[in-house]
């Protein structure tokens, strides 16, 4: 047995195994419960010789799990959410200026920040908050401004609204005063409304022999929905200040941090800031589990109005008009551009594309576009464009089932029938015609310079 024991550690010691470091990659397999249990056995025999190591934990709500002080070394983990441990402020230390452009920490009080004093230093509520903000993307049309949670009730009724105005009823679109009653019957009691349940609903309330719906993304059914609103709706809690306008901010505020917040404890906290919430209504929320971003923003859909003082979602609500086309209405897109241009002017080009919503290639474009540009009004004696217009070719989605055209059908149709039928010169003309009448999709981002009379194109 003696000869055996020897064998292996002479094996081990060879194979450079023998009593690995504890600083290795290999201890992250060992729960840390483990090495606290250990350490705590280590202090309980020490502490006869070294008092100092039997310190009490400072912080009471640990001392059940960690009862020493030395115990919060093992237990303490920075949040994921609180980042760096620096402030993104301007700072004398070259490092540092390097570094706090990858930090968001917000702190309570100054001071070195150790593991007893972790809370008193970093407020975790504004830090993870900022960490979020950083990972969310800006509104599509108004640089700068942080979008709407995907499950925000504002959110949601945009969906929902353009949705409605997209469709039609045997060739003609919904009526305002039907698509208001349709919002109100099926959408504010179903979480998913179906095309059957649409056409009962005509059938049963417009008396309509024959129904036939285009417009849907989906043929079976609706993709938008009211689900918070009815999750919301269904708990009984919330009966009396739902549809109430007073309490429309508290409730976005609360899906806001139910977004945010995945931290139960900072979300509950959040939670109480709220006076008028009961404790019954605070337990209910705090398993409430929001996920997912919009791509539009309150500022856009409330507070850009057209020339009768109508927002979008005012708009979407009174006409028949889908959010396409009212974005692109004369007056609300001056006034869009009004307000992109005020932050263009206030901020680099370098920081709006950091926060613009689309992909870095699209960025590496624009940038060397405005580089051209210069050069080009440097030669025209510095005179420079109203306006530049660039152009990103796509390639076709050939496979999508929304852009197939007549086209591609009938080339799908004519490799299913046999030769006998469909020779291959047939074939091959088909396919010549698609390839020389077809379109390329372009995508269009217009920049707005100056008030002169020149435009380039590139």
């Amino acid at each position: 047995m003696h000869q055996k024991r020897q064998f292996k550690l002479e094996k081990e010691i060879a194979l450079d195994k023998f009593m690995p470091k504890q600083r290795s990659d290999e201890n992250g397999v060992i729960p840390f419960q483990l090495n606290q249990i250990e350490l705590d056995k280590i202090i309980e025999n020490q502490g006869k010789y070294y008092p100092f190591l039997k310190e009490i934990n400072p912080i009471k709500a640990h001392r059940m799990q960690a009862p020493y002080k030395l115990d919060e070394l093992i237990r303490f983990r920075v949040p994921y959410y609180v980042g760096p441990m620096i402030e993104p402020t301007n700072s004398s230390y070259p490092q540092t200026r390097q570094n706090q452009s990858f930090a968001w920490m917000v702190r309570k009080a100054k001071g070195r920040i150790t593991p007893w004093n972790f809370d008193e230093k970093v407020d975790r509520q504004k830090s993870a908050n900022n960490f979020i903000k950083r990972l969310t993307t800006k509104d599509t049309y108004l640089f700068g401004e942080d979008v709407l949670p995907a499950n925000s009730l504002l959110y949601q009724k945009y969906t929902v609204l353009d949705e409605l105005n997209k469709i039609s009823v045997n060739g003609k679109k919904l009526s305002v005063s039907v698509k208001q009653e349709l919002y109100e019957d099926l959408f504010k009691k179903n979480n998913t409304v179906s095309a059957k349940q649409l056409k009962n609903w005509l059938i049963e309330n417009q008396k309509l022999p024959y129904i036939k719906i285009k417009g849907l993304a989906d043929q079976t059914k609706f993709n938008s929905s009211l689900s918070t609103y009815i999750k919301l709706k269904k708990s009984g809690l919330f009966v009396d200040k739902l549809d109430s306008n007073e309490f429309r901010d508290d409730f976005e505020k609360i899906i806001e941090w139910s977004t945010i917040f995945e931290d139960k404890q900072i979300y509950i906290q959040k939670l109480q800031t709220i006076d008028w919430l009961t404790a019954k209504q605070i337990q209910f929320l705090q398993n409430i589990r929001l996920q997912g971003w919009g791509r539009l923003s309150k500022k856009l859909l409330t507070a850009i109005v057209d020339s009768n003082g109508q927002n979008i979602i005012e708009q979407l609500w009174n006409s028949q008009q889908i959010f396409m086309s009212i974005v692109n209405k004369a007056d609300i897109k001056g006034t869009i551009t009004d307000a992109n241009q005020d932050l263009m002017h206030s901020n680099s080009m370098e920081d709006i594309l950091s926060e613009a919503y689309t992909s870095p290639a699209n960025k590496k474009m624009i940038r060397q576009v405005v580089k051209v540009v210069h050069d080009i009004q440097k030669a025209a004696s510095g005179q420079a464009p109203k306006q530049i217009a660039i152009e990103f070719a796509r390639e076709s989605r050939r496979n999508s089932k929304l852009s197939q055209t007549r086209g591609h059908k009938l080339q799908d149709i004519y490799q299913k029938i046999s030769g006998d039928i469909v020779n291959k010169n047939l074939k091959d003309k088909l396919a010549e015609y698609i390839k020389n009448n077809q379109l390329s999709v372009w995508e269009k981002t217009s920049f707005q310079m100056n008030k002169n009379d020149q435009d380039f194109l590139f």
